[in-house]
Order: C-alpha cells, then sequence, then structure tokens
C-alpha cells in the first residue's frame, strides 16, 4: 500500500462513525465519474460514427465502376 493510501485510510480512522458515511459517498461519486465518462464517451463517439457511416448496397463493384465511368467519361469515347 502506498503512503497516500495509508494517510487517507489513517485520516478517515480519525472521522466519527456518523461522518464516514460522507467520505464513502463521496469516494463512490468520484470512482462513477471516472467509469462512467471514460466507458460513456467511448460508447457514445462509437455510436455517433455508427449512425454517420453510410451502409453500402453495391454487390458488384466492377459493375458499379464500369457504369460511373460510362456516365463520365462515355461521351468523350463517342
Amino acid at each position: 500500500m502506498t503512503a497516500l493510501r495509508q494517510s487517507i485510510i489513517d485520516e478517515v480512522d480519525r472521522l466519527p462513525e456518523g461522518q464516514v458515511i460522507y467520505v464513502l459517498q463521496i469516494i463512490r461519486g468520484i470512482n462513477r465519474l471516472y467509469e462512467d465518462t471514460s466507458l460513456t464517451r467511448k460508447k457514445e463517439a462509437y455510436e455517433t460514427l455508427e449512425s454517420l457511416r453510410k451502409k453500402g448496397t453495391v454487390t458488384d463493384y466492377k459493375q458499379e465502376l464500369a457504369e460511373h465511368r460510362d456516365e463520365k467519361y462515355g461521351q468523350i469515347a463517342d
């Protein structure tokens, strides 16, 4: 155990029993902030990217390329 952790435990041991619950609530709140922030932000970012991603409907890429090429350059060759 680090000296810092031991120091915190010693301070909590000195508190009256009625005040320990407040320290516990603060620690739990801090833990939730760190857990929620990192996981929630990552999940939200992933969901945003997924919603922006276009779903492909092309099954024959060579045919798709040929059609676009004819559409764009077909008049030049004629």
